[in-house]
């Protein structure tokens, strides 16, 4: 059985998905509503009853790539609330998923309609993000160190389209680190001070001697 039940969202899905193929392979200029309707097996003029155009197909398909991203974030919190990041970093090194970021983000800087889509959607994943890092809004130097923590990430999924990750446990252990000390809410003052497994030992010593 379909995970879609009804027709008329099956028919929006195949052509999100086929809109997401036609722009990674030809980029948003070239990619045509011609080729995007042959491609999900659609006639032209239908895919104008879900969408007025091109643009804003392409704000749907930064949609559905924002919630594949929030559903995998909420599949990988373990429940004890830490965050499983072993399937997290596949998804964000996933080439195709950074290919096309890259070319909507591209248009979005000469489109402000699409602009504005992904800021929103980037405020949604942003108040995800928040929430299990409890973060106050009235805590500026941990909302700064939050952005540097986005950009991150972002930066290692543009980074490894050029250069692809040759050692993602290597990878997988430093971002641990580098996330424990940059998302906590009060971080030392100087990284290399900050051993994780030494700050567990204290806080568990000072603990048993209360």
């Amino acid at each position: 059985m379909h995970k879609f039940s009804n027709r008329t969202d099956i028919k929006r899905e195949r052509l999100l998905e086929a809109a997401q193929e036609i722009f990674l392979e030809k980029g948003f200029h070239a990619a045509s509503m011609s080729d995007i309707a042959k491609k999900a097996e659609l006639s032209p003029p239908h895919i104008y009853n879900f969408y007025k155009g091109k643009a804003d197909l392409a704000m749907a398909v930064q949609m559905r790539m924002s919630k594949e991203l929030f559903e995998n974030f909420r599949q990988n919190m373990c429940d004890d609330g830490k965050l499983d990041n072993s399937n997290c970093i596949e998804n964000l090194l996933d080439p195709r998923r950074s290919a096309l970021m890259l070319t909507l983000t591209t248009e979005a800087t000469r489109d402000p309609k699409l602009m504005e889509q992904i800021r929103k959607n980037n405020e949604i994943f942003r108040d995800l993000i928040f929430k299990y890092y409890e973060v106050d809004e009235n805590d500026i130097e941990h909302l700064s160190r939050m952005q540097l923590l986005q950009a991150m990430y972002t930066g290692l999924a543009v980074v490894s389209l050029i250069s692809p990750i040759k050692n993602k446990e290597v990878l997988k252990e430093l971002l641990h680190k580098t996330d424990a000390w940059i998302a906590r809410k009060h971080p030392v003052d100087h990284l290399g001070e900050f051993n994780p497994d030494q700050n567990k030992k204290k806080d568990i010593k000072e603990e048993t001697t209360k």
